[in-house]
């Protein structure tokens, strides 16, 4: 058998695909092109809606993730300076675990936008910054913006 991932026998696996990573390389190959700046996080937003199907999760899934990271939002714009306090670094630790949870959930629909849109990566890429948290939270605001445009379920 070829490919580099073996399976609890031991034996390889085809493909080096395990049962985690059902080999979907488009979404691994977007996810690494997928860098969010202040000149593209609207456009970002709009082809992440566009790949992912609008009606397979609802508006409402949407906006509680948003929701979520608008409550960290509100403290962070308060913060003088760029780096974080160490309080809302947690917090941000503690909603990466929230979508990872939200998209375990319902993986035909919030998992495949988590993927899509990066949003785990985007968040890792946070690192204490004020500036990067707030491009984080206009992206989520796209995001639900476009989902509601596009058709999306309420």
């Amino acid at each position: 058998m070829s490919g580099n991932e073996q399976g609890s026998m031991g034996q390889k696996r085809p493909g080096g695909y395990n049962k985690f990573n059902q080999g979907n390389r488009n979404i691994e190959e977007r996810k690494k092109e997928r860098v969010i700046t202040e000149e593209n996080y609207v456009e970002e937003a709009e082809k992440v809606i566009k790949e992912v199907e609008a009606k397979s999760f609802t508006t409402t899934k949407l906006r509680n993730l948003l929701s979520l990271s608008s409550d960290i939002y509100n403290m962070v714009i308060h913060q003088n300076g760029d780096k974080l306090t160490e309080e809302i670094k947690s917090k941000i630790e503690y909603l990466r675990v929230r979508f990872i949870y939200e998209a375990g959930r319902d993986e035909k629909g919030v998992k495949q936008l988590v993927e899509n849109a990066n949003l785990l990566g985007v968040l890792k890429n946070v690192k204490g910054s004020k500036k990067n948290y707030i491009l984080f939270n206009r992206y989520m605001e796209a995001l639900v913006a476009f989902h509601r445009y596009y058709g999306g379920d309420d």
